[in-house]
């Protein structure tokens, strides 16, 4: 069964020292590097959604101003190893709603058509935010009919306190997500 791993939006601006960083955001880092090693190693398809914004699409003082193209802001995380084995999705680019939280909804390259090009069944899923942008699209991945993972060590949410992420988990649950380590997993599929 053919797999593919998705990093979500695990840009500076969204750990800690950004400019709209997820408590701990950073700490996702090590667990991530591990599954991208796995799925070099086993010749999966790697992807990784961005946020993309125009700097036209927030006035000078909004303070949830982040990920404007072709900033510090926006690159990914200095120590998480993307590199150009990994298609990139950008998303966001002409507005911020809502539906730009979903990979699946990239501004130039349809990640589902990608995905079933190459004959993806199961999407592993780690990145930032859990309540955001992993959530969506993780929903998204499952009612377009993907087995879809997530990495729970490999993801924070915004609103970290434990009953907010437990009814994060349990929503996503509802929708066939199923949560996984990234120890368990690697040990288990050595």
């Amino acid at each position: 069964m053919q797999r593919a791993l998705l990093i979500v939006d695990t840009q500076n601006d969204f750990c800690p020292g950004g400019g709209f960083p997820v408590p701990e955001g950073n700490k996702i880092i090590g667990p991530l590097n591990k599954v991208l090693d796995y799925a070099r190693n086993r010749h999966w398809k790697i992807f990784a959604s961005r946020d993309w914004h125009a700097s036209n699409l927030f006035s000078k003082d909004d303070c949830s101003r982040h990920c404007i193209q072709e900033t510090k802001g926006a690159k990914f995380h200095p120590d998480l190893k993307i590199k150009d084995d990994v298609i990139v999705i950008s998303k966001g680019s002409h507005d911020l709603s809502d539906r730009h939280y979903s990979a699946f909804n990239g501004d130039e390259i349809s990640l589902d058509e990608l995905l079933r090009e190459t004959g993806v069944k199961e999407l592993y899923i780690g990145g930032l935010a859990l309540d955001y942008c992993v959530k969506n699209t993780a929903i998204d991945s499952a009612k377009k009919g993907y087995k879809t993972y997530v990495f729970l060590d490999a993801t924070k949410a915004v609103n970290n306190k434990s009953d907010d992420i437990k009814a994060t988990v349990r929503e996503m649950k509802k929708e066939g997500i199923e949560f996984i380590k990234t120890a368990e997993f690697l040990t288990k599929n050595q």
